[in-house]
């Protein structure tokens, strides 16, 4: 880029330069490459950040350190823990006053979405991101402000929070209308269609995306495609879906492997399951959690009922038991995506025979009533369609044929086809083990013609695996 090419001939043709100097030029330079996702970057930064902490350069250790971030207020490395980046990150925060100043937040923001993504400190990344905004709104300096509610999108929240992340993204605009960063006005707006889709609302993620202005980074323009990926498949137009999601990779393979890792693979994941396609799922599951940390509880999920539906219950069991204390210990039911992980190892854990584990499991979805779980990129689903599946498993079969009602309400209302044929399917099976007899076949006919209209064929598939039709 240009900025790129003047700071390197800076660097090249000022002799001897003092040491400051010397770091700031450096710094300046990588950070336009980091931004291309120039991978030299990333070793002239580490050093920067290094030698700036020798020298007690506070305020350039930080620069060096949120400078490695390809994506503002985004992670490091997207998806992935990097230790190094965050033993950096706490020696930085450690030397910081504890008063509220733009460098403070920068960096608890920057180390707090990186933390979020682990496992063992999740919950201290939340904390990170909650006061990094909180000590920015004390600050009269909106970019920093803007900074710290980028970073916060990626905390995780569940129903509790949703009006607190759509007030944010209400906040994000207003910042970025102030300081003009576009950057700020299309991220509220795709975390207000984040929340729009995790109520089901597809219209009202339409009308985001609608307003939402073109231009962007290349990572958050895929975001705005992804989330209308998402949004095309549940309104009921799998090929269409389909569709989108092929030009959709081809962006994704132009912008780069983490494009790549982050959007398209996940959003490929959910379209096979409406194809009802199963070939490559493992494949592409077991090759997205070497990679994508902050997904592995969902991926493993995912892989434990697959394992228990081939016979393989000692595979599932072994997930299940590396996962079920840190679910319950550490809060992971509060967060959508973790409520979609939570579904799974209930599937698993009821075909393993391990009904009590199930049970206590399933307590843990009842705040998720009418929402959809998983991420604005990653499978979604009727939390109260997977309830009530679980339900009639555990043979809980009027609370199944209630909660599954209530799911089909709630996609009729909201019009997501693809979930409301599924839903149906999950009634009838209900209705039938419940010795309900009174509207099985409407339902099942519904289902079917869903199928058809939407391209569904996981709706088919799962007509006849049950033996409904």
């Amino acid at each position: 880029s240009a900025a790129s090419d003047v700071y390197k001939r800076q660097l090249d043709t000022i002799d001897h330069p003092p040491d400051l100097l010397l770091l700031r030029l450096q710094i300046r330079h990588a950070r336009t490459l980091a931004l291309q996702h120039d991978p030299s970057a990333r070793p002239v930064l580490t050093a920067a950040a290094r030698r700036a902490r020798d020298l007690d350069e506070l305020p350039l250790m930080i620069d060096a350190i949120c400078a490695m971030v390809p994506t503002p207020g985004g992670a490091s490395t997207p998806g992935r823990i990097d230790e190094m980046y965050i033993d950096l990150a706490e020696q930085a925060l450690a030397r910081t006053d504890a008063t509220p100043s733009r460098h403070r937040v920068r960096i608890m923001a920057a180390l707090g979405v990186d933390l979020r993504l682990s496992t063992d400190q999740a919950q201290r990344g939340i904390e990170l991101l909650d006061q990094a905004v909180s000590d920015a709104e004390q600050l009269d300096d909106d970019i920093t402000l803007g900074l710290a509610m980028l970073s916060w999108q990626y905390r995780g929240f569940g129903p509790v929070d949703l009006p607190q992340a759509l007030d944010r993204a209400r906040q994000l605009r207003a910042v970025g209308h102030r300081t003009g960063e576009l950057v700020l006005v299309i991220t509220g707006r795709l975390l207000a269609g984040r929340c729009h889709l995790l109520r089901g609302d597809i219209a009202a993620v339409a009308e985001e995306l609608r307003l939402c202005p073109s231009g962007g980074a290349p990572f958050i323009q895929l975001s705005a495609a992804a989330q209308d990926v998402v949004a095309v498949a549940l309104g009921g137009d799998i090929p269409r879906a389909r569709q989108r999601l092929d030009e959709l990779e081809v962006a994704a393979q132009a912008f780069g492997s983490t494009g790549m890792d982050r959007i398209f693979a996940p959003m490929d994941l959910i379209v096979r399951f409406w194809e009802g396609r199963t070939d490559g799922q493992e494949a592409r599951i077991s090759a997205l959690r070497s990679g994508l940390t902050a997904l592995v509880p969902s991926l493993d999920g995912a892989t434990a009922v697959i394992a228990a539906c081939a016979g393989r219950h000692a595979e599932a069991g072994e997930i299940l038991d590396r996962y079920v204390g840190d679910n319950t210990d550490h809060g992971w039911q509060s967060d959508y995506l973790a409520a979609f992980a939570t579904a799974h190892f209930s599937y698993a854990a009821i075909l393993g025979g391990r009904r009590d584990l199930a049970n206590s499991l399933l307590r843990l979805l009842d705040e998720f009533a009418e929402h959809l779980v998983g991420t604005g990129t990653f499978v979604l689903m009727s939390a109260d369609g997977l309830r009530a599946d679980l339900l009639r498993m555990l043979g809980r079969l009027d609370e199944a044929v209630d909660t599954a009602k209530r799911a089909t309400n709630a996609s009729r209302r909201h019009h997501t086809e693809v979930l409301l044929g599924y839903e149906l399917v999950v009634l009838a099976d209900a209705m039938r083990a419940a010795e309900d007899k009174n509207g099985i076949a409407k339902t099942v006919a519904e289902a079917a013609s869903l199928a058809q209209s939407t391209g569904g064929r996981r709706i088919r598939l799962e007509l006849a695996r049950r033996q409904l039709q």
